[in-house]
């Protein structure tokens, strides 16, 4: 990562990764990763988190290429931002807009007030996901401790 991206890594937390995602539909994969969500201490209203996020799918797929869906909401049912993290290694078709399936799935809710900050960490997923290395090794993973050390990688410059 280049010396001015800020890292949101932080975000990623072992209890909200997901490998492998056990759904093969776009709808049940977010499901799985919202019910991941369920123990953060963040989280207020699990529901209500669902909903927006199923809201936002609704308007336009997350699907944004590179094997990577996004989905992402602002939500009345969280306090602070939240991240879970998935991966399918079989794929998930998720109405792409490349038309490839997805193997990494972030999902992404923050508060209503937090704006800005939910634009930040979509762009640093982005740009995360634009590396193909980091695509690669993410979708090598085979247990969210897997996940955390490519987390570590990237965080300490050591990933090639």
């Amino acid at each position: 990562m280049a010396a001015n991206d800020t890292s949101y890594s932080h975000l990623v937390l072992a209890d909200q990764i997901v490998v492998p995602l056990k759904s093969s539909t776009k709808h049940a994969a977010i499901d799985e990763l919202v019910d991941s969500l369920a123990t953060h201490s963040s989280v207020k209203d699990i529901e209500s988190v669902r909903g927006s996020v199923h809201d936002r799918e609704a308007l336009m797929s997350t699907g944004v290429g590179l094997g990577l869906g996004l989905p992402h909401s602002k939500s009345t049912g969280v306090v602070e931002t939240v991240v879970a993290l998935g991966i399918s290694p079989t794929g998930i078709n998720f109405e792409s807009i490349d038309g490839l399936p997805v193997n990494i799935v972030f999902l992404l809710v923050g508060p209503e007030a937090a704006r800005s900050e939910h634009i930040r960490i979509l762009s640093w997923i982005s740009r995360l996901m634009n590396r193909e290395d980091v695509r690669q090794a993410l979708g090598r993973a085979t247990s969210p401790a897997e996940v955390m050390t490519v987390f570590d990688s990237i965080d300490s410059k050591t990933l090639a």
